[in-house]
């Protein structure tokens, strides 16, 4: 479990080490001392005030990030990433049928069905 823990938080830190080596032109490991100095304050601060702070972070992460993530997901590939784009990326894929009738009804089914079911979940969550 520590090694699986370890990698995975080395793959969440890159995305905004990454950034900030882009944007800032910082030097990487400066931007990775950055980024693990702001993780390690966030997390200090989490531990030190847990019983506040959890019920608040379990809440805006599952109820509130997940469904509005899930929906921005679903229109973008829905309504943004073009069908032949992801045909052509499914064909290079080792053993992928992109001809199969999965690849033939899974565009509309994102495109409609996904954006509709998510906001009814939104919803639901709102009206409580």
């Amino acid at each position: 479990m520590t090694i699986a823990g370890l990698t995975s938080a080395i793959s969440i830190v890159e995305v905004p080490t990454s950034y900030i080596v882009e944007k800032a032109n910082i030097e990487r490991h400066r931007a990775t001392y950055l980024v693990a100095g702001v993780i390690t304050l966030l997390s200090i601060i989490m531990v030190l005030n847990f019983e506040l702070l959890f019920g608040f972070m379990i809440t805006a992460t599952t109820e509130r990030a997940q469904p509005l993530i899930a929906l921005g997901i679903a229109i973008y590939l829905g309504w943004v990433w073009n069908r032949n784009s992801l045909i052509t990326a499914i064909r290079a894929q080792d053993g992928a049928n992109a001809d199969g009738l999965f690849w033939k009804i899974w565009p509309v089914y994102v495109k409609f069905v996904c954006p509709v079911l998510i906001i009814l979940i939104i919803v639901q969550l709102i009206s409580g």
